[in-house]
């Protein structure tokens, strides 16, 4: 992701806590005069069942996960000096991450569509609009983890000798 109103003079490496193979980075965008946020998920650490122990915690601000029954995920959530609040959720069929916007406006309602790899739907996106205090704004990518995808998960992680 491109972040065109930010702008670092070096870049940046974040682990991801109790994600032990997994980080976030921020670095200068080679191709714009923003920052580019790239972040690398292990895929031991989504196969991790450890992770499934993790405590149960709902968007930033408290509001139910969208589509989710429930809504809260076993998940871990952190702040950096650039983003407050960013969350990786981890279901038994759920993989997910929150992505901060500092605002989205006068928007305060949480907006979800269908979210496509190709012509295979892999999961929601959500567009998160403020909470009742006027923060915890965002992105939030719900990936499905069927037993398909975690088979063909582990298939690569084999390939790879990663697991």
């Amino acid at each position: 992701m491109v972040l065109t109103k930010v702008q670092l003079a070096g870049g940046l490496r974040y682990n991801i806590p109790k994600y032990p193979n997994s980080y976030m980075e921020l670095s200068p965008d080679l191709e714009s005069s923003g920052t580019l946020l790239a972040i690398s998920i292990s895929a031991k650490d989504i196969l991790d069942t450890s992770l499934l122990k993790l405590d149960t915690l709902a968007l930033p601000g408290g509001r139910a996960l969208p589509g989710v029954a429930g809504g809260r995920l076993p998940a871990v959530s952190f702040s950096n000096t650039s983003f407050q609040n960013i969350s990786f959720y981890l279901g038994p069929k759920i993989f997910g991450i929150f992505i901060p916007i500092k605002t989205l406006g006068p928007i305060t309602a949480i907006i979800t569509s269908r979210y496509y790899t190709g012509t295979n739907r892999v999961g929601n996106i959500s567009l998160v609009g403020n909470d009742a205090n006027g923060e915890n704004a965002g992105v939030l990518l719900m990936l499905d983890l069927t037993t398909t995808v975690k088979n063909q998960i582990q298939s690569v992680a084999k390939k790879y000798a990663l697991d």
